[in-house]
């Protein structure tokens, strides 16, 4: 439900118009190009957190912010994992919004999230479940 709500609340703001990161062709190519980088930095971060909540789940948690009843990564890890990407990912896109030079140092820091969330997600296939 969080992840849901969550979703249409960025979708609402999304719809404002006068968001220069949903206009690329209306701006110079270089400002294209970063409103394009950093789409995709959002698509990878938003993979590379399936890709660690995937690897994680059922098997012990460490965060425990992100710990289950059982101690365990399980479905309310996953909504806390979601809710807690779209509400950093929210705040990065009203940051980049408001402050349009920051779009290529955001997409940057996007990458390197997605690269050390990938990172963890390898190490967790690694780790057997608790039975």
């Amino acid at each position: 439900v969080s992840l849901l709500s969550l979703s249409i609340a960025t979708a609402a703001w999304a719809a404002d118009g006068d968001a220069i990161a949903l206009h690329p062709a209306t701006q110079s190519p270089a400002i294209r190009r970063h409103i394009v980088l950093y789409r995709f930095s959002i698509a990878s971060v938003a993979a590379a957190n399936a890709l660690d909540a995937f690897s994680s789940y059922g098997k012990d948690e460490v965060n425990p912010m992100l710990r289950g009843s059982a101690g365990r990564f399980d479905l309310s890890s996953v909504e806390k994992k979601a809710a807690l990407a779209g509400a950093l990912e929210t705040g990065n896109w009203l940051a980049v919004r408001k402050h349009p030079t920051l779009m290529k140092r955001a997409a940057l820091m996007n990458f390197v999230g997605s690269a050390v969330l990938t990172g963890l997600a390898v190490h967790n296939f690694g780790v057997p479940a608790r039975r």
